[in-house]
């Protein structure tokens, strides 16, 4: 239905408003959002722009960020987590605490060991077989993280690992 919803908006050109809670729907058939918390408009922007840059922590958990960083700003594009870890990302503040998010298909689990941009040390806590993927739920010294990873290389609960935060996925709140 919503394929015909769009293919009739497209081909008569009518503004239509249509309100969800399914996000897949209201991504694909519409050419501008609005998301509301409480009644009050908290972004309003193209689906695209919702889903890869949402300007609260609200609007992101509501476009599947799961793990969330509570970072003080270091300079020249550095952040510092509370375990001293540096994590770089960019655009945001120059100074003073910023929280950022990141999806789980955007963390890399590398041995440990390894050497990897925004590392951060961690043991797997849960490992989920999903098909194609596997979930797993990884404790590190600044909070626990959701992370999706192919079949590639696969973790057992127990082991040490790093994560390394792909610089351009980490999104500044």
């Amino acid at each position: 239905m919503r394929v015909e919803i769009r293919r009739l908006q497209q081909k008569f050109g009518f503004t239509a408003i249509y309100v969800t809670h399914d996000q897949e729907e209201c991504f694909a058939i519409s050419d501008k959002v609005a998301i509301m918390n409480h009644g009050v408009i908290e972004q309003m922007d193209r689906p695209s722009v919702i889903y890869n840059h949402p300007k609260t922590e609200f609007i992101a958990r509501f476009v599947g960020f799961e793990n969330f960083l509570d970072l003080k700003a270091a300079g020249d594009g550095w952040y510092q987590a509370g375990d001293g870890s540096r994590i770089q990302a960019e655009g945001g503040r120059t100074e003073g605490s910023v929280k950022a998010c990141i999806r789980p298909e955007d963390i890399l689990i590398v041995p440990a060991g390894s050497s990897a941009p925004n590392q951060l040390s961690g043991q797997i806590m849960v490992n989920t077989f999903l098909g194609k993927r596997n979930q797993y739920n990884i404790r590190t010294g600044i909070g626990e993280f959701e992370v999706s990873a192919d079949q590639e290389s696969v973790y057992n609960i127990g082991d040490q690992v790093q994560l390394s935060l792909t610089p351009g996925k980490i999104i500044l709140l």
